[in-house]
């Protein structure tokens, strides 16, 4: 069993109820309405047309910001690395200090959009590493703010899934361009075995998603405070397979059905919900990232509970991925690209996930019982990408449809206390 401590922070924070907010609010500011391209604030060489799995993009290279050269020498640091907080584990840090006998500054973050702003004008444009999500990577790119990578020094790019690799992959950076990935996961159901009647499971269920408009306990049922990850489930659940979907009929059905659930079973709204509750039995079910369950059920703290917590990612579902990135304006680039091809390390990714509990997209180190999740439901496969339904950057008019009808459902919904 893989024994994971809990990263102190979720790196996704809850979406704001009202308004434009993240990447879209970025997008707006450079959009016209109706367009279905997005480009820098100024001086954007090209629009980039808006990623999906159907219609990959190769984001734009910019003779103002070229690739470091392959036979550049390394420098001496310090690597500075921004990351979501408590993102590395520890002694795969130590690992990189010992072998490139250099020192790391790490900075954290908790929010995505403080972040890029730091990075575009604030005191860590001069770092080197940065985790993007993929609705900030367009914008990033058209401002010169990370880096081209040089394939040349990452040798270990062999060792990702191909679905991530070749020149029509992954559909967000077409050929690689700006990013490699460093962890995949699915957003699927945790429930507690023990308190749902197993005709409730959602393994039982001809569609899995019905099992939040079950016989679940009163005020037992929580869902993800996420417009996109909440709706999108919704959506899945009602039929609808385009969970980047601009028809407003959908976004209000969508709506609509979680407003039902949320009366019929009190469903909480929160961010801890699948790692603190479902494992402490605070819920018997919650909407759960794979990442979240496995360091839940695998921690020390909740070991005994592991037996009695059921996962299941409903093929087809929710996945997502993060993104490591080399920052334009760092002062090691050379060093900095040995960085990320130390991420994709077999080795240091699966051990990096054994702590974490977040996925590396890599091959799976030799079959040992060390990578044995607790619940082993909660690991990916290749082929799961395969049919898997991601959560595109949408157009802001498109975004605004969506936050109006999240926020129908938080005036109905309880919010899960701090």
């Amino acid at each position: 069993m893989v024994d994971i401590d809990r990263r102190e922070f979720l790196r996704r924070s809850a979406t704001a109820a009202a308004g434009l907010t993240g990447a879209a609010a970025f997008l707006a500011a450079c959009a016209d309405e109706g367009s279905s391209t997005f480009a820098a604030p100024s001086n954007a060489a090209n629009a980039i047309t808006l990623p999906r799995p159907d219609s990959p993009v190769s984001l734009p290279l910019f003779d103002d910001n070229p690739a470091v050269r392959s036979d550049a020498a390394i420098e001496a640091g310090p690597l500075k690395i921004y990351q979501w907080k408590s993102y590395l584990y520890d002694e795969i840090l130590d690992d990189f200090r010992s072998r490139f006998d250099v020192e790391l500054v790490v900075e954290d973050f908790t929010d995505m959009d403080e972040a890029v702003t730091e990075v575009r004008s604030g005191r860590m444009s001069e770092f080197d590493i940065f985790f993007p999500s993929i609705g900030y990577l367009g914008p990033m790119v058209q401002e010169r703010l990370v880096r081209p990578l040089n394939h040349d020094l990452l040798p270990n790019m062999k060792d990702l899934w191909s679905y991530f690799r070749g020149s029509d992959g992954p559909f967000y950076d077409a050929g690689q361009r700006y990013t490699v990935p460093y962890t995949v996961y699915g957003t699927g159901i945790a429930w507690r075995k023990d308190m749902l009647a197993r005709s409730d499971w959602p393994t039982s269920l001809d569609d899995p998603y019905d099992a939040f408009w079950r016989k679940v306990p009163q005020g037992k049922v929580g869902i993800y405070d996420d417009y996109r990850e909440a709706l999108s489930m919704a959506l899945l659940r009602n039929g609808v397979q385009d969970v980047n979907t601009a028809d407003p009929a959908a976004i209000d059905e969508a709506a609509s059905a979680l407003v039902e659930a949320a009366r019929k079973r009190d469903v909480m709204l929160g961010d801890d919900g699948a790692y603190e509750g479902i494992p402490s039995g605070e819920f018997a079910l919650h909407q759960s990232w794979s990442g979240d369950i496995l360091s839940a059920s695998s921690g020390e703290r909740f070991a005994d509970q592991a037996s009695d917590i059921g996962y299941l990612w409903p093929k087809g579902g929710v996945i997502g991925a993060d993104l490591t990135a080399v920052l334009a304006n760092g002062q090691n680039p050379v060093l900095a690209h040995a960085f990320v091809n130390f991420l994709m390390d077999c080795e240091v990714a699966w051990t990096n996930y054994s702590w974490n509990g977040y996925q590396p997209p890599v091959m799976m180190p030799a079959e040992d019982q060390k990578w044995t999740p607790a619940v082993p439901t909660v690991t990916l496969k290749e082929s799961d990408l395969d049919d898997a339904r991601w959560l595109c950057p949408l157009e802001p008019r498109v975004d605004a449809l969506w936050h109006s009808a999240w926020d129908r459902v938080r005036g109905v919904a309880e919010l899960e206390e701090d």
